[in-house]
């Protein structure tokens, strides 16, 4: 692959390359911000001449909005899914049992208060009674105790249900939680991945093929390959959204999504390519809506191979990584150099983890020290997804042979890709991940019984850190011990952080959005035609 960067959008970024750039940690990218947010990562700049809603000939109706999905949903079960495409579908559908702000403070939901006596670990909570599934029926204690239960068993629900020891159910809207130790994000994370789900439905397998969740839009339809429709719940307790019809259109190919976008078919393209920025920018027809991202791309090193267990094998991987050519090469710039797997939004995100600089010369000196003075061959291909992941590998794939790595690419489609991570089939793999705004979140990838440890790590004391962690009460404490577990993360080279993105999405002018969570996205509830 030829390193020549091409001049990327030279007309339309004049304005905003004049406006200079801020301070950038070691090793982020050098393409200039505009200055207009508190993170570092450049941002797009706002077109100009951009039509309404109601100029906008594209605009056919104004009570739909058609999404698209570059992959089919993983599953219509919530409590068993794990993709962020099919999380970010079904959070319009289905709550948890409170909600949260954008700085990550715990608010009233399907819980209309709690109480919480932290000698006994026990949380009372107190239920509205107003509150239907799609199917009619009413929410109760019974269905939260039920949803919990389910979760001590399941992936990400375990970050808060693991901690549950008995649940007792008071009446209808009130029920006991005592929970086996402190444990300070308890509700934050029942927020974010525990579901509320209708226990009659779950346990009759309904909820295999059909969404009955409490939230704001209702499953019309789902067609496996084309489609899933979604009409607004007139029975929903909180308010009517605008938006009275959701279409997601499974649309894998980005230059597809973006013809698709051009002729009015899709409202709003998630992975369109970076290189029509430009093009959209000049068409008043079309527009840009960017975000921060909880997402952070990432190599995962499975330690299950052998060579892999050597730090130096390790750390000499993350030399040779030009971090600063991927974001180019995937991203048009539009990008932060990572130093965590750890996002910057995140509580207990630090700056003082290492940053890996493009060092070749000493990842071979480490390679050397390890005793692969004459190269390592990788049997395992590289384990990626089609898209940006696979640009990315590629670029991997010739900086690692640069140093003297060997390894071939292998390309999955979606739920091969999804199988294989998930069974740590793989050696190395290029992926993303997007977490929380807590940083116990985070431990879930390196704790040996995480259930995000697909890279097979094994540290007790790593373990026991981030166990001290989780239930330490004191919030300055408690920053301290992740700055001290991610610092350790970094230094150990258990993971290859890349970038972290921007959320960009291509819309068709006028459709507009009032709120923005970075760890889920653009949620239809927020959004109008205006």
């Amino acid at each position: 692959m030829k390193r020549t960067l091409a001049l990327v959008l030279a007309t339309v970024m004049a304005a905003a390359m004049l406006a200079g750039c801020g301070q950038k940690p070691p090793g982020t990218s050098s393409v200039p911000s505009t200055g207009s947010s508190s993170s570092a990562t450049p941002t797009i700049p706002t077109g100009t001449g951009k039509l309404s809603a109601g100029e906008n000939p594209l605009v056919k109706d104004r009570d739909t909005v058609v999404f698209s999905l570059a992959g089919d949903l993983e599953s219509l079960n919530p409590i068993t899914t794990s993709t962020i495409v099919t999380n970010e579908v079904q959070k319009n559908a289905y709550e948890g049992l409170v909600n949260y702000d954008l700085e990550g403070n715990v608010l009233p939901g399907i819980a209309q208060s709690w109480d919480y006596d932290a000698d006994s670990y026990t949380y009372t909570i107190h239920l509205r009674d107003d509150i239907y599934f799609h199917d009619g029926s009413k929410l109760t204690s019974e269905d939260v105790a039920f949803s919990m239960e389910v979760g001590k068993e399941t992936g990400r629900m375990s970050l808060s249900c693991n901690y549950i020891d008995r649940i007792e159910i008071v009446d209808e809207t009130t029920l006991t939680v005592t929970l086996n130790a402190n444990y300070s994000p308890f509700l934050y994370f029942l927020a974010i991945n525990l579901p509320i789900v209708c226990k009659s439905s779950y346990e009759a397998g309904i909820l295999d093929d059909h969404i009955n969740g409490t939230g704001p839009y209702k499953m019309v339809s789902y067609a496996p390959g084309d489609r899933v429709v979604f009409a607004a719940n007139d029975q929903y307790y909180g308010e009517t959204p605008a938006i009275k019809n959701l279409i997601f259109k499974i649309v894998p190919d980005a230059n597809t999504q973006y013809i698709a976008l051009e002729s009015g078919e899709l409202n709003l393209s998630r992975d369109f390519s970076m290189n029509n920025i430009a093009s959209i920018l000049e068409n008043p027809q079309l527009d840009i809506y960017q975000g921060e991202s909880g997402n952070v791309y990432y190599i995962a090193l499975n330690q299950s191979y052998e060579p892999l267990k050597d730090v130096r094998v390790r750390q000499a991987i993350n030399y040779a990584i030009d971090r600063e050519f991927i974001i180019e090469v995937c991203e048009e710039g539009y990008a932060e150099v990572a130093n965590s797997i750890a996002n910057k939004g995140m509580f207990g995100y630090t700056e003082d983890a290492r940053y890996y600089e493009h060092d070749p010369e000493l990842a071979k000196k480490l390679l050397a020290e390890a005793g692969y003075g004459e190269g390592l061959t990788i049997d395992v291909p590289l384990l990626c997804r089609d898209g940006k992941y696979r640009k990315a590998a590629e670029v991997i794939k010739e900086d690692l042979a640069a140093v003297g790595i060997k390894i071939e690419i292998g390309v999955k489609d979606s739920s091969g890709f999804t199988d294989d991570f998930n069974k740590s089939n793989f050696a190395l793999c290029v992926t993303s991940i997007n977490l929380s705004q807590d940083a116990h979140h985070v431990t879930m990838c390196f704790n040996s019984t995480g259930y995000l440890n697909r890279s097979k790590i094994s540290d007790p004391e790593l373990d026991a850190l981030s166990e001290q962690a989780a239930q330490e009460q004191d919030t300055e404490t408690r920053k301290q011990l992740y700055h001290d577990i991610l610092c350790r993360v970094a230094d150990d080279a258990l993971f290859v952080p890349i970038y972290y993105p921007q959320k960009v999405w291509a819309i068709t002018s006028g459709l507009h959005n009032s709120t923005y969570d970075r760890y889920v996205g653009v949620l239809a509830k927020y959004m109008t035609w205006e």
